[in-house]
Parts: C-alpha cells; structure tokens; sequence
C-alpha cells in the first residue's frame, strides 16, 4: 500500500518522510504536529526503511564519512545520506525515542551544511524575538523555562540557530528534556541574545569577551561531523553569535521571578553595540 509523505519543517530545514506504514504515519504526526508543513516543496527527502536490524555493537550515536556521503548509526538506527541530500535511507527501531534521537543527529549534519547550528539551551520568543538561555546538563534549562512560562518556551533542551539575509535567527525544535513535551511552540525570530545560566544566590549577568563567547557556544553545540568544512561553518555561525548578538553568563535562584531575567537581558542587550553599530 502507498503511503504519502509528510513533511516537517524546523527553523529553515524541511524534511520530508516517505513512510513505509501507518504506524509510522502515525508516530511523526502525534509527536510532530506542531511541526508539521502543508507541502515538501524544497524539502530533503528521507525514505524509511520498513525492516531494521539492531546493531548492538554501536552504542553512541555518530556521523561517518563514506565515499559518496555519510552514514548516522547507533544500535537502534542507522541512515545514509548522499552527498547532495538528494537522498536518505532511514532503518530505525519504531519508537518516538529512537526517532527523535536520529532526528537530532541529522539535523546536525543538515545545518553543518547549511551555517546553522543546534545549541543546548532553553529558549523563549518574546516580543518577536528570540532568547536562548544555554548551559549544559544540570545548568538549569528546564528550571529557567518554568520560571519563564512553558506557553512561550522554544524548548528545555534544544533550540537553533541560523542565519537568513545576514540576521540571525532562532527557532523552535521539537527536542525536549527534562519536560518532555511532546512538540514545542513552533516559533521563528530574530535572535537577541544568549545567555550561558548557572544557579545562584541572586540574578547577575556579565558580559563575555567575543573569545569567551564563541568557547562557550562551541561548548554547548550539539555536533557530530568531523568534515573540515562543516567544522568550518560552525566555527563561522558561533563567531558571528559572538559579535552580534549579547551573549553573557548568567546566574539565577529558583526565587528569580520571569519579569527580573527579562529586565536583565534587556538591560544587556542596550549595552551591546555590534562591530560597527
């Protein structure tokens, strides 16, 4: 029986799912409803095998070149992908878990190609904006998303970043922590700032140096390629964040209410001024 594509879109990638069954069908929509879009037009294509063996010999997750592109394995799933992204084969266990996992992989290695970038971080839209509250585990993302208002979070875990018409961006992506929502608000904007958080007696931020920004960042990308020039593109995103946009650390309690971490990041971003602002 022929089952149709769907299609999902996050931040500016599109991907495009050719199912082998409707259970498959079934898992994208229910946890990526959000996500979902009207048409694969420009979209990369992606055919999921209906058979799948796991590997147990491969317990991380990784990215490896082949001779014509590059292959994402892990015990539960594995994906080739040419050089083009003309063209995905997908085998993965059928499980939301073991989706959502691949899906994280290879979005590293479509925005590598792209500029962009996943970071480890919470996020939230605001007045059309975008904020990015980045840390790594134990840092106090989901923390920061209570206290900042699930309605508005990007996500606890994961959000992007990308460039379009020499601006930077930040989406929503549809990777949860320790909230585990099931697919986030699907939101779009202009990014104005990043925040590396960290608990406190008080709120405080200070402003990073451009180095201590773009070590910071590197140090929160989710990344998995090992191609020059992939590592080249993040190197290039993480250095314009740095000189772009406020990127400062950030200490908060759980007594800091939402209205105090929002007068803090506006009162960094009047004190950032871009090389030639």
């Amino acid at each position: 029986m022929k089952h149709r594509g769907l299609t999902i879109r996050i931040g500016v990638v599109k991907i495009c799912f050719d199912c082998p069954s409707h259970r498959w069908e079934t898992l994208i929509k229910t946890h990526y409803r959000t996500f979902m879009a009207k048409n694969g037009r420009n979209a990369i294509p992606v055919t999921i095998n209906g058979i799948f063996h796991p590997d147990t010999n491969i317990p991380d997750a990784g990215i490896s070149a082949t001779g014509d592109g590059w292959r994402i394995a892990r015990s539960d799933f594995v994906s080739f992908t040419d050089k083009d992204f003309r063209h995905t084969l997908l085998g993965a266990a059928l499980n939301r878990y073991s989706f959502n996992s691949w899906l994280r992989v290879f979005m590293t290695l479509v925005l590598a190609r792209e500029g962009g970038m996943l970071l480890h971080s919470a996020g939230i839209s605001h007045n059309g904006n975008t904020l990015l509250f980045g840390g790594v585990s134990g840092s106090g993302k989901s923390t920061i998303t209570k206290i900042l208002g699930k309605n508005t979070a990007l996500s606890d875990e994961l959000t992007l970043i990308y460039e379009k018409n020499g601006v930077l961006r930040g989406a929503s992506a549809p990777f949860w922590g320790e909230l585990k929502k099931d697919c986030g608000r699907r939101f779009d904007g202009p990014l104005k700032g990043i925040y590396f958080i960290s608990h406190g007696q008080r709120l405080s931020a200070e402003k990073l140096t451009a180095a201590g920004a773009i070590k910071r960042i590197l140090g929160c990308a989710l990344f998995f390629s090992k191609d020059p020039a992939h590592v080249d593109k993040l190197l290039a995103i993480s250095e314009k964040a740095a000189r772009s946009v406020p990127v400062c650390s950030l200490e908060f309690s759980l007594q800091t209410t939402r209205q105090e971490i929002l007068k803090c990041t506006q009162i960094t971003g009047r004190r950032h001024i871009a090389p030639g602002g």
